[in-house]
Formats: C-alpha cells, sequence, structure tokens
C-alpha cells in the first residue's frame, strides 16, 4: 500500500515528485538510521525504480564529477581568496567535502587501507585486493576513493584526526616538540592525551599507520611530566637499594614516605599489568625491564614483613605522633597490626592464649601500647575481638 507521503500518481507514472520522496527517504532514514532498504517495503523499492528509470544514478554520477573537480582546481590554485573558506577551497566545495568525509572514513574501516598503505610500503609486492563489507553501503567505490585520497595527499582534511595532527605539526613547528599542555588552547593537549591512552591501554585498535604518523614527528607516547617523575623515584629507588640491599621500602619510614608509596604503587600496577584485557595499567614492558634489571621484587615474601618490622614501624608513628593508635582511614595496615597486639596483650596479661611472649610484651610496654586511647579512640575499640580484626600476613604478627 502506498505511503500516505507518496501519491497514487507519483507511484503509477514515471513522473517524479522529489519532495514527496525526500520526505519519505528522510522519514525512513529517521526510523531506522540508514537507507537500505527492506524488501518487504515495496513502496520503497518503488522509488528506486522511479528513480532509475529517469536516469537518477547518471545525475548523481555527473554531480560527483562535477564536484570533485571544482574541488580538484579549487586545491590547485596556491593563493586562497578572501570570498574562498580553508585551504582555498569554495565554500560550496566545502560543504560537498563534508559530505564525503563519512563514506572516506567508512570506506577506510571497510577495506583496511590504512593497514595496507603501510604493509605496501614495506612490500615490493602488489597488496591483495580489499575486501569490502556488505553489511554498510557505501556510495564510494575505489576510484572515488582514490580521488578523495589524493585530495588528502594534496593537505584537505578528510576526517578530524587529520586536521588535529596538521595542528600537532604547527605546534612542533613553533615549540621543537610534541608535548602539548593538557590546558592548550583549542583542545590539543586533550587530544594528545587520548592517543597516548589508546596506545597504552587498547593499541590493537590504533591503525598502524596513525602510529606512524605520530612517530615520525617524535610523538612522545607518554607525556614528558609522567616519564621525569617515573623516572626520578626510580634513581632514588636505585640508590636506596645500594644503600639498603633491598627494594621493599615501607611507607611508614617518614625518610622515605613518597617512594614507599611509589614502590607500592609499581606493585599494584603490575599486577593490573598481568591482567591486560581486565583492567588498566599505567605499567609497560619498558619499566618493567628496567625494574628487574635492579632486581626489584614484584611480590614481598612474608618473611620481609616480620613482627619486628612492624613493632618499628609503630615506634617511628609513636615518636612522631605521640600515641600507638594510627587511624584507619590515614594508616589502615599499622592500625590493624597494633590493634592486634593489644588485644593479644590483654590475653597475656589475662592468662588466656596469647601469640605474645615476655619479650614482645616488654617491647609493647616500651613505647606504651597499653596507653589509654586518646580521645575519639575508644569508641572505635571497645568491641575489638580477634573476628573483628582482618588480619595481615602471619609472619608480621607472630
Amino acid at each position: 500500500m502506498p505511503s500516505r507521503f507518496l501519491s497514487d500518481h507519483t507511484v503509477n507514472n514515471s513522473a517524479i515528485d522529489f519532495e514527496e520522496i525526500y520526505t519519505l527517504l528522510s522519514q525512513h532514514q529517521r526510523q531506522h538510521h540508514s537507507l537500505t532498504l527492506p524488501l518487504d517495503n515495496p513502496t520503497l523499492h518503488r522509488i528506486i525504480d522511479i528513480l532509475t528509470a529517469n536516469g537518477i544514478e547518471a545525475l548523481a554520477q555527473h554531480r560527483w564529477e562535477e564536484m570533485i573537480q571544482h574541488v580538484e582546481k579549487d586545491v590547485a590554485v596556491s593563493a586562497a581568496t578572501p570570498e574562498k573558506g580553508e585551504d582555498g577551497i569554495s565554500p560550496e566545495g566545502n560543504d560537498w567535502l563534508q559530505l564525503q568525509r563519512g563514506p572516506y572514513r567508512l570506506y577506510q574501516e571497510q577495506t583496511h587501507e590504512e593497514k595496507q598503505e603501510t604493509e605496501s610500503s614495506s612490500k615490493e609486492e602488489e597488496p591483495e585486493k580489499p575486501i569490502v563489507w556488505e553489511k554498510k553501503p557505501n556510495p564510494l567505490n575505489a576510484v572515488r576513493y582514490n580521488r578523495l585520497r589524493n585530495l588528502r595527499n594534496a593537505g584537505v582534511v578528510m576526517n578530524k584526526w587529520e586536521e588535529r595532527l596538521l595542528e600537532l605539526k604547527q605546534f612542533q613547528s613553533e615549540k621543537g616538540h610534541c608535548d602539548v599542555p593538557m590546558d592548550y588552547p583549542g583542545g590539543l593537549g586533550i587530544w594528545c592525551a587520548t592517543q597516548r591512552v589508546s596506545y597504552r591501554f587498547d593499541k590493537a585498535t590504533v591503525p598502524q599507520s596513525r602510529i606512524d604518523a605520530l612517530d615520525a614527528m617524535g610523538f612522545t607516547w607518554q607525556s614528558q611530566k609522567r616519564k621525569d617523575a617515573w623516572s626520578k623515584y626510580f634513581d632514588e629507588l636505585v640508590e636506596y637499594i645500594k644503600e639498603h640491599g633491598t627494594s621493599h621500602v615501607s611507607i611508614y619510614d617518614e625518610n622515605y614516605t613518597q617512594l614507599g608509596s611509589w614502590v607500592k604503587r609499581q606493585r599494584a600496577e603490575y599486577k593490573k599489568y598481568q591482567l591486560r584485557g581486565r583492567t588498566n595499567s599505567q605499567m609497560t614492558k619498558e619499566r618493567i625491564d628496567k625494574l628487574e634489571s635492579i632486581g626489584f621484587q614484584w611480590r614481598l615474601k612474608a618473611e620481609k614483613l616480620t613482627w619486628n618490622d612492624r613493632f618499628e614501624a609503630l615506634k617511628e608513628y609513636k615518636k612522631t605522633h605521640g600515641h600507638c593508635r594510627p587511624p584507619q582511614n590515614e594508616n589502615p595496615e599499622l592500625n590493624t597490626w597494633s590493634r592486634y597486639q593489644r588485644l593479644n596483650y590483654q590475653y597475656f596479661i589475662e592468662g588466656k592464649p596469647s601469640r605474645l611472649n615476655q619479650e614482645k610484651v616488654d617491647k609493647l610496654l616500651s613505647i606504651g601500647i597499653n596507653e589509654p586511647a586518646a580521645s575519639g579512640r575508644d569508641e572505635e575499640e571497645k568491641d575489638i575481638n580477634e573476628e573483628s580484626i582482618p588480619a595481615p600476613e602471619k609472619s608480621s604478627f607472630v
């Protein structure tokens, strides 16, 4: 049954009412986000038959050829006149190019053109014929695509990524580097950060031609600020290992608090790195190799976290803060350990089974482990029992 947007005269005859046809096709596109026509809609197919009978394909081909020649002529003119848009192309030409950019990008995806361009540059033999997917109809064929690609090679921007690349080249020519600040006007710094994130976490989806284009400019896949910070702590760790003979840096040592936090973060990022595909990580193969070259321990052995290690950490805490009750939200590990010692101290003096011996009790008393809680801490610990305390590694308890 003909659509209410299409008159019987239009359907039954070869006459074309473009307004009716345009309205009907626009409605279909809005509803289905595509102009692919379903087989069960004879009205829409009748429209195609009418357009074909009236030579619409030849008309469309003629119009496309007319516009590509128009743009090619504009591009050939070296000096842009004031009444023309960017790159010396007239406003009409720019409007037409804007319509071509979507099919151009789609063609690249369908034929894996970007990957083939990279491979063909390193191989003498002719690349295999591209396989075009048929799920997404594309008005571009190989001939049209090559015409548009020639425009791109002449400096015409065919997609936003290329436009940003030109901005980065301009920045590099002015500054001498590609390390664009995040707050750089126009969003170029954010775009650079996005490229680094994609490369680091999902490199397989980044076209090789884009990687090559950025590499050719000397683009750093990690911002210089981050590289400098990481290198700074790495150098500090090297010196620490030389002095102490271990890569286990305690976060409770006031002289190495920041380095200890950095070391702990490297181990956490390494665990994420091992789960690639399921979680993001800032760890890289290069960093792993550097850390392993200095004997870095990715996993701490239980014997490294002895009771005496914990005691010395609590002793240092007491010197700084005047009490032995580190808050849970500030120092959860030491908080848990100190609470467990007070619990076992209470068992010891009551004659109940305790993990403490006299020597350890004496050490704990020497730093005031049994001193009353400061104001506001009694409520936190009034219901302590062994089950309520999350146990750290056994060797640090006993």
